[in-house]
């Protein structure tokens, strides 16, 4: 009897982590499930989603193509939690070893506030800088966007994008 009490009161509060809500948005490419985050600053929620397909990926035939458009993803949900893959930088000198460099890398993240289906909110694209040759979309990460851009609602957008020769050679 003492242990399923136990077992019951750990459950009561554990629920909460396993059992919460995650965000889940339905687009005309398939339904996408992220994550909510809560700001270490002002205690405000925000959904975020990360890795969401834009583009298809190139293979060796459409290396050097304009990227295209991605097909719908079967009827699971996408999971839209981590970021993808970084674009191959044209420096080589650029390439870091703790991130996972691919040509697969046409996603991009958006972060809006909790409440974003009630309003018409203003939408920032935040496109990475490096001069087309570095860079990518995970460099600001997610919290400073919520913090500084979705606390003042405003839906927040990071595009990556082919870098270099495998992005502009044509």
């Amino acid at each position: 009897m003492c242990s399923t009490r136990l077992l019951l009161g750990v459950f009561a509060l554990l629920a909460p982590v396993f059992c919460s809500v995650k965000p889940q948005v339905t687009t005309p490419y398939g339904p996408i499930v992220g994550f909510e985050h809560t700001s270490t600053e002002s205690g405000s929620k925000y959904h975020v989603f990360l890795g969401i397909r834009y583009g298809n990926p190139p293979d060796h035939i459409y290396r050097f193509h304009k990227p295209e458009p991605v097909e719908k993803w079967p009827h699971i949900n996408h999971d839209a939690t981590h970021f993808r893959a970084s674009c191959i930088p044209s420096l080589r000198s650029e390439l870091e070893e703790h991130v996972n460099y691919s040509e697969d890398c046409l996603f991009l993240n958006i972060v809006t506030p909790s409440d974003a289906r009630q309003k018409k909110l203003p939408v920032l694209v935040f496109i990475h800088g490096g001069g087309f040759q570095f860079g990518d979309s995970s460099m600001l990460g997610y919290s400073k966007a919520a913090d500084n851009f979705v606390s003042q609602d405003i839906i927040f957008v990071s595009v990556q994008y082919r870098l270099g020769p495998l992005g502009f050679f044509t």
